[in-house]
């Protein structure tokens, strides 16, 4: 294992990094199999979501309204019945992970209080989103994060799926 030492001026999260993590011009931009997925977490080399999982109790439906409206596409699947599984691309190598064999939507928060998708167009996204089934709770609105050490103006709405899930549409220039 390389020795790891403290570097100086480091974050805590890579202070510790192997020496030859920062001095072999890993970029953190590429994986190192050079597949090429993009981000900036030096510890992860990339990052990022992989995927949000969810169980739904209408698995067409959801995979009907993920593809249809949202716009994501199948990548792999498994399963049979309640024990079907779809992973949707969902534009960017993050993925929509969905299970069947849920119960009936809840109306309380669960742990996941929301996912947020980033959109082009927030307004255009939410009026197709009822047709398929969506209820839209936050109707699309411009608002400023008065956040550190920026601010951060977005433009988002808020719908639940007809899977019960609460997502965002979320549109910035920022972050």
């Amino acid at each position: 294992m390389p020795e790891s030492v403290p570097r100086p001026g480091a974050s805590d999260a890579t202070r510790c990094l192997p020496t030859d993590y920062h001095d072999a011009g890993v970029r953190s931009d590429t994986h190192q199999d050079g597949v090429g997925k993009t981000g900036t977490n030096r510890v992860l080399v990339g990052g990022g979501f992989h995927h949000v999982a969810v169980r739904v109790a209408d698995f067409d439906g959801a995979v009907h309204f993920s593809t249809e409206v949202l716009g994501f596409s199948p990548t792999v699947s498994w399963g049979e019945g309640d024990k079907r599984t779809v992973m949707l691309d969902t534009g960017n190598s993050s993925y929509l992970e969905v299970f069947a064999g849920g119960t009936t939507p809840s109306t309380t928060e669960g742990p996941i209080l929301h996912y947020a998708i980033r959109a082009h167009d927030v307004d255009v996204m939410v009026e197709n989103a009822p047709a398929h089934g969506a209820t839209v709770t936050v109707e699309p609105k411009d608002v400023t994060i008065q956040s550190t050490p920026f601010a951060v103006p977005v433009r988002n709405a808020f719908f639940r799926g007809p899977a019960g899930a609460s997502i965002e549409l979320f549109r910035n220039e920022r972050t």
